[in-house]
């Protein structure tokens, strides 16, 4: 018998999850969430707190999703830190699935787990300039995701 092994799944929010132009989600983002909480994966959420990014969690329906969200002042390779601590997990069995190359897909490389680049939007044409901002993955499609999770 197979044993699946859960995982830590850190999820940046704005322009990751919610399209801030549009004030809505991105596609696919309820049937992703859905199928990787179903899984029984730890899913948290970072955020910067600046312009109330609160707020669309709540409105948007997405709060019950995320084991806890986390709203800082700036992202940094701490915030990840803390946060696989606070769920006793190991960098190498951990996620970090982000669109903005310099922060998420850095300091998730930076601190060992696996490096997901929501390739959509805004950044999209931020290709990474430094060893340590080459994400692991490249999605187009948040879908796509799942196949790399599981």
């Amino acid at each position: 018998m197979l044993t699946r092994i859960n995982k830590i799944i850190v999820f940046d929010f704005n322009r990751t999850l919610h399209d801030p132009d549009s004030d809505s989600l991105v596609p696919n983002v309820r049937l992703v969430l859905d199928e990787l909480k179903n899984k029984g994966h730890t899913l948290p959420l970072l955020s910067r707190r600046e312009g109330g990014r609160d707020a669309p969690v709540d409105s948007l329906g997405t709060r019950d999703y995320f084991s806890k969200a986390y709203f800082v002042d700036q992202k940094s390779v701490d915030n990840f830190k803390v946060i696989l601590s606070e769920y006793d997990a190991r960098a190498s069995s951990g996620f970090v699935v982000g669109d903005y190359v310099p922060d998420e897909i850095a300091f998730g490389n930076k601190i060992g787990t696996t490096t997901i680049w929501a390739r959509r939007g805004k950044f999209s044409d931020l290709t990474p300039a430094l060893p340590h901002e080459h994400p692991n993955y490249t999605v187009r499609n948040l879908r796509d995701i799942l196949e790399i999770i599981d």
